[in-house]
């Protein structure tokens, strides 16, 4: 019976840790899927922020001018070395209704994952910033191959 009991308790523990809601900022129609411990922190017609304790989540809006799929990665390289980015790591997002591109890598030794996003169909471009603990690599990556336009 305790093994039982422990099975069920560690299975509940597993199924708590990666459920999952989704959020859509409304003014964009932008969904994404995000643990269930998120709590937003601003949703305005230029940002939107979420965090837990080990995951912070914020996308702003830019200017559409100038970005195209061919110059995303280019535009990423430029912010992360701006942003003195160590060990960056760029690549592109395979997503359904959007083009995307993301890089990654430590910035003043804190996990960063900076996503470019377009909507061609709505000229709307976002930039969203994942800033993630040690250990929370997986959840970080789910939440940015998460994004989509409804």
């Amino acid at each position: 019976m305790r093994k039982i009991l422990f099975s069920l308790m560690i299975l509940f523990m597993a199924v708590s840790v990666n459920a999952q809601q989704t959020f859509t900022w409304k003014q964009y129609g932008l969904s994404f899927k995000v643990p269930s411990n998120f709590k937003v922190v601003e949703n305005t017609a230029e940002s939107f922020e979420a965090e837990s304790t080990n995951i912070h989540l914020a996308i702003e809006v830019m200017d559409y001018e100038g970005i195209s799929a061919d110059t995303m990665g280019e535009m990423l390289g430029e912010l992360a070395n701006e942003m003195n980015m160590k060990s960056p790591e760029i690549g592109e997002l395979m997503l359904t209704t959007l083009a995307g591109a993301y890089i990654e890598g430590k910035v003043d030794g804190v996990n960063v994952c900076l996503v470019l996003l377009m909507d061609t169909d709505s000229n709307i471009a976002l930039l969203a910033s994942v800033t993630y603990a040690n250990g929370f690599e997986q959840q970080a990556t789910n939440i940015v191959n998460s994004f989509s336009i409804k």
